[in-house]
């Protein structure tokens, strides 16, 4: 029983514990390349902030997910064949017997960046001050590639550059997978309240 001033802890756990623990799981899987391309999204987004992302073999175009509900999201699919996080945050909120808490996953400070190789990140929201190398826009994005196995649908709206460098990135996220996935520092922690990284 919850009373004033106390929280129950063993129901507190029994919420948010298999929530860290898929977090933990999540991170190894992404590290080690056993999250596909292709996955069914938790139905939820969640918000990755760095103070410079810096991408290789950057391509993008649109597609649609779809949630565990079966609910439908259209996002923006962005590619990155190689990538630099340097100062990453990322941030999921969840609802729990003593209200909201944020799960706060942080890597890549001191100067050591995280570093992701054939990444997909499916976004409803991309910010930052950006500079494109070998650009081109209005490619199909069919043809559009830079992961392996993946691309977007023939005859729709695709864009591709050499290089892309994003300082004081932002993105709301449904989903993202990557082959591997190096965060030194990494930490994860819970806080109370909505304590997103934007």
């Amino acid at each position: 029983m919850l009373t004033s001033g106390r929280i129950c802890w063993k129901r507190f756990m029994l919420v948010l514990g298999p929530a860290i623990a898929v977090a933990g799981l999540l991170a190894a899987a992404m590290s080690h390349g056993a999250v596909g391309a292709t996955m069914v999204v938790s139905g939820r987004s969640y918000k990755i902030s760095a103070k410079t992302f810096k991408v290789n073999g950057f391509a993008q175009y649109g597609r649609t997910l779809t949630t565990g509900t079966g609910s439908r999201v259209p996002v923006m699919t962005v590619q990155a064949k190689s990538g630099l996080v340097y100062d990453m945050c990322q941030s999921m909120l969840m609802d729990t017997p003593v209200g909201t808490v944020t799960l706060k996953l942080r890597a890549g400070h001191g100067g050591k960046p995280a570093v992701a190789t054939d990444m997909l990140a499916d976004a409803t929201h991309v910010s930052g001050d950006t500079t494109f190398a070998g650009f081109e826009g209005g490619v199909d994005a069919g043809a559009v590639s830079t992961v392996p196995g993946a691309s977007g649908t023939p005859g729709t709206y695709g864009q591709r550059a050499d290089k892309v460098v994003i300082r004081g990135f932002r993105q709301v996220t449904w989903g993202t997978a990557t082959a591997t996935f190096d965060l030194p520092g990494l930490t994860v922690d819970v806080e109370r309240g909505r304590r997103e990284c934007f």
